[in-house]
């Protein structure tokens, strides 16, 4: 999009390892250049046909399209970045190959990704000099040593043992995550790295029709060693996202973070209803699970890659949804789920297998009317309008009265019969 970046090389990698000195807090600023030559900076949050959408500071700007004469910095890269990494995590990469990607990172702008793939090399090499060195680590002897925040220098190795408990985990934050993760060092990357793409899939999924914003405030998520240091959360069994204090949590289980996708379909729900709208947002149940469960579903199963097919059915929830029999739940009764009704010790497997097939049937049905109007009442939703009545406003009382009946005849179509 426009042309390429106005910054120089060296300008923006001094920039990049500025950021790195001083805690890399702030966030490194977008341009936006008026057709009479004139610049803005702040942060890209949308561009859309009509206009871009420019924050700076408190305020958004909304700059029309016409005016503009192009568009660059870190906003603009990302997409690319996700291409790039999805490239190099599809293959058996080299330390070498996950440095060029760093280095490309720090010319563009994305300087705490390009911090964890200096880490990930040493994962693949530990004991690449350049990304030791990138690192800030010292070689005494025949070791390397990392320096701890106390300022005291201890051997990488000895450091990845520390890492391993929660009181001394890894802390890495990417362009849109702050990830605190007690674990080998792999593990905690490759979720660093799933997070990311996957916030580009939300986005590449749903920004468009719902109008919501690049994110200016990091998801926090917190990754612990295994399920009995987990914290639990009361009714909840496993990983969940607590809106209280805006943090995900979750644990490693055989070397993956359990649910980490998922549970981030509740997370980048919440921050993008929040920044969009400056407060809580408030999502009906059945649409904060159901759209978790869809996109959960057409998810590949390479550590570290995440590859979306939406043509993928979770043919157990069609199934659990047919079985339920008379127990099924009505159309109302669903569109008025509460987020407590998913941590009940009964009818929880029926509750996600319903708000997962309605998603799925108001999506992908076939009715184009109907696709049409769950954009719109996603959208709603984003407005504090995600109600039985604005939907049955949205789309309209006599489908609404359809709906039931053929979402009903979808889903035992889709199951086949019971054995």
């Amino acid at each position: 999009m426009g042309r390429p970046l106005p910054y120089s090389r060296t300008m923006l990698t001094s920039l990049c390892l500025a950021f790195f000195a001083i805690g890399g807090d702030d966030p490194i600023l977008d341009i936006v250049e008026l057709g009479n030559g004139k610049k803005l900076e702040g942060i890209i949050l949308q561009v859309t046909d009509d206009e871009i959408i420019l924050a700076q500071g408190s305020r958004n700007k909304s700059i029309p399209r016409e005016k503009v004469s192009n568009l660059s910095g870190p906003r603009q890269e990302y997409p690319n970045y996700i291409l790039k990494l999805q490239g190099l995590l599809s293959s058996s990469p080299s330390a070498p190959e996950v440095l060029d990607l760093a280095d490309w990172c720090m010319e563009h702008g994305l300087p705490w990704d390009a911090n964890a793939l200096q880490h990930f090399a040493l994962v693949i090499d530990p004991g690449n000099e350049k990304a030791h060195l990138a690192l800030g680590h010292k070689k005494f002897k025949d070791s390397w040593k990392a320096k701890l925040k106390s300022g005291n220098r201890i051997r990488w190795e000895s450091i990845q043992e520390k890492r391993l408990e929660f009181s001394n985990a890894w802390e890495f934050k990417t362009a849109h995550f702050e990830v605190r993760a007690a674990g080998p060092l792999k593990d905690t990357l490759l979720a660093c790295f799933e997070l990311e793409q996957f916030y580009s899939l939300f986005y590449s999924l749903f920004q468009k029709q719902v109008g919501f914003h690049e994110l200016q405030n990091p998801i926090k998520v917190f990754i612990y060693p295994n399920l009995s240091e987990f914290p639990p959360q009361s009714g909840i069994e496993g990983a969940y996202f607590d809106p209280n204090n805006r943090v995900l949590h979750t644990f490693f289980d055989e070397a993956v973070a359990k649910s980490l996708l998922h549970e981030a379909t509740h997370a980048l729900l919440f921050y993008s209803g929040r920044e969009l709208e400056r407060r809580d947002p408030e999502f009906p149940g059945w649409l904060d699970e159901g759209l978790a469960c869809y996109l959960e579903a057409g998810l590949g199963n390479t550590p570290g890659l995440v590859e979306f097919d939406e043509s993928i059915i979770a043919m157990h929830r069609f199934q659990a949804h047919r079985d339920a029999g008379r127990n099924m739940d009505g159309l109302t009764r669903v569109l008025n789920y509460q987020k407590s009704d998913f941590w009940a010790s009964t009818g929880r497997v029926r509750r996600y297998a319903q708000s997962y097939t309605l998603v799925r049937f108001l999506l992908f049905s076939g009715d184009d009317e109907l696709r049409e109007n769950f954009f719109r009442y996603l959208s709603s939703t984003y407005r504090s309008k995600g109600s039985t009545t604005y939907f049955k406003k949205i789309f309209g009382k006599k489908v609404f009265k359809k709906i039931e009946t053929n979402w009903r005849d979808w889903v035992l179509e889709t199951a086949g019969p019971a054995h």
